[in-house]
């Protein structure tokens, strides 16, 4: 067994972890351990002796509580403790011992655990570069992580943080920061605005702020010259930055259900652009809008549903944009309760 270095026990429901756990001791070398999706509801004191593990997965268990000893797992560069693909199948652990001795972190996944405060211990794990922590109930971005410098993606959608905090700009290493609100979440639990500090995120690739309550973008954000797909769907968004033709690696923007009259003229000069949705803006001048998108010739896919807009408009867009495919479903075209589609009046 010493030249075994990865074991992967996943997802079998009928596993004894009981007996794997006292055979997993003899692993010398192991550096890999897959346990997800096992149901397993407590780690024995024994996990501590598996020094050599660098990757250990948890996620998708019922495990209440960890043992004091996981902290002597001081090579662990990868933790997932998350819940399972389907978000149904959640650990229930609210205590982290020995947490502050693995400092060698570099992944960690504790989606779907509740908590209201970030531990401080991810303080003291200075080389992480991935935390997970989608489906907490934590309602701030702890300090703890001004230590994290070299911290590339933080994921916390359907958090209840309601404000990033100003020191975000120290984490100069970002490059995808997700913070999506639940949609049917208090209003008093959301992000009303970003801090000026977000244009020091210079390497910040991906930026997902769905279902918040955000006006308007800071000054300068157009200098993330790096930023390759935003989303701000279902916000308040009332107008973009003039200067947004600086968003030079722009792929995808997602706009869907905001307050927006217009897009500025150098929307179209974007060079790599080719989704957009802007549905459900019904403050939109919609002329305005073709005359902009038809001259952003890098689009292939634009939402334009839900806006009024008439078949000139469409017809204007098709012909401009050969390459593009218009989606311009309309209220008008839903279906009567009690009925199907093809139940519908001819018109």
């Amino acid at each position: 067994m010493d030249k075994i270095t990865s074991l992967n026990l996943a997802n079998n429901l009928s596993l004894n972890y009981e007996d794997v756990f006292s055979h997993l001791g003899n692993f010398k070398n192991l550096e890999k351990l897959n346990l997800g999706g096992n149901d397993i509801a407590e780690i024995p004191k024994s996990i501590g002796n598996i020094s050599s593990l660098t990757e250990l997965n948890l996620s998708g268990n019922k495990i209440v509580s960890l043992p004091s000893d996981f902290g002597n797992l001081i090579n662990l560069k990868v933790l997932n403790l998350g819940s399972d693909a389907s978000g149904q199948r959640k650990n229930l652990i609210d205590k982290f011992p020995g947490f502050t001795n693995l400092v060698n972190m570099e992944e960690l996944d504790l989606s779907g655990i509740q908590m209201q405060k970030m531990p401080d211990f991810m303080g003291k794990m200075t080389r992480l570069r991935v935390l997970k922590m989608n489906w907490c109930s934590v309602i701030a971005i702890s300090e703890a992580l001004r230590n994290c410098k070299q911290l590339e993606r933080l994921m916390l959608n359907y958090s209840m943080v309601s404000e990033i905090p100003d020191w975000i700009g120290e984490l100069t290493e970002l490059k995808e920061l997700d913070l999506d609100a639940n949609f049917f979440g208090w209003n008093v639990k959301k992000i009303i605005a970003l801090p000026i500090s977000i244009v020091d995120c210079k390497n910040l690739e991906i930026l997902s702020l769905r279902d918040q309550l955000i006006k308007e973008l800071p000054d300068d954000f157009c200098s993330l010259t790096k930023l390759k797909r935003f989303d701000l769907r279902n916000n308040a968004i009332e107008k973009l930055p003039n200067d947004i033709s600086k968003l030079v690696n722009l792929k995808y923007l997602d706009l869907k259900a905001n307050l927006l009259q217009g897009l500025p003229n150098s929307f179209s000069d974007l060079p790599k652009i080719t989704f957009l949705d802007v549905s459900f803006n019904q403050n939109m001048n919609n002329q305005l809008l073709v005359d902009v998108l038809s001259k952003t010739t890098s689009l292939r896919l634009v939402d334009v549903s839900y806006m009024n807009m008439s078949a000139t408009n469409i017809s204007d867009l098709e012909s401009a944009l050969p390459k593009a495919k218009i989606v311009s479903s309309s209220l008008h075209n839903l279906p009567t309760p009690g009925t199907s589609n093809d139940e519908q009046p001819k018109k």
